[in-house]
């Protein structure tokens, strides 16, 4: 089997975060059975300098024939085009559903802090201040619009929705190459 030559540009919270969900994209559109040719067959990079000026298709080119860890088996390359800011996180809107504590006396009440775009479950808390706070946290770390729930043995109602303000403006931007193989 060969190698292919793979360039993309991703963007994210972090380059962690830019890679993982441009490999879950990859991963959904040529599959993740192997031997795709495209990032979808690295688990790891390496982050490179990029020279003022250099433009990052030819430099990427450059560094993968000079540098022997970028190979079909190695790590991808990254270089750092925009760092990623930290951003001020606002309450997008409360929604409250009424409650119905009465055939729930035994319920254990805690709140779970969720990603929307992701679906991911980011913690559960005992209390709504706990809860409200690493909401905050986890929208300004991901960039990424947070729903807080009460949960309870029921289903859950929806307290806030946290997302970030601006949220394209503070993102990374990134440029992952390599070989993978085919």
């Amino acid at each position: 089997m060969g190698a292919e030559f793979f360039t993309v540009e991703a963007w994210g919270a972090s380059p962690e975060a830019a890679f993982d969900k441009i490999r879950q994209e990859y991963g959904r559109m040529y599959g993740c059975s192997g031997y795709s040719g495209t990032i979808v067959e690295k688990d790891s990079f390496i982050i490179f300098p990029l020279p003022e000026g250099a433009n990052p298709e030819e430099y990427a080119v450059r560094i993968a024939l000079e540098d022997p860890r970028i190979d079909k088996w190695g790590p991808a390359g990254c270089f750092v085009l925009k760092e990623a800011r930290t951003a001020e996180v606002k309450i997008k809107g409360r929604k409250v559903e009424e409650e119905r504590d009465d055939h729930l006396t035994r319920a254990v009440i805690l709140y779970s802090v969720n990603g929307c775009s992701t679906g991911a479950c980011y913690g559960m808390y005992p209390t709504l201040e706990e809860a409200e706070e690493a909401a905050k946290n986890y929208a300004a770390k991901y960039l990424e619009k947070i729903e807080l729930k009460k949960e309870v043995v029921a289903p859950s109602n929806t307290l806030f929705i946290y997302e970030p303000e601006d949220a394209d403006e503070y993102m990374g931007h990134y440029f992952f190459f390599g070989y993978a193989p085919y």
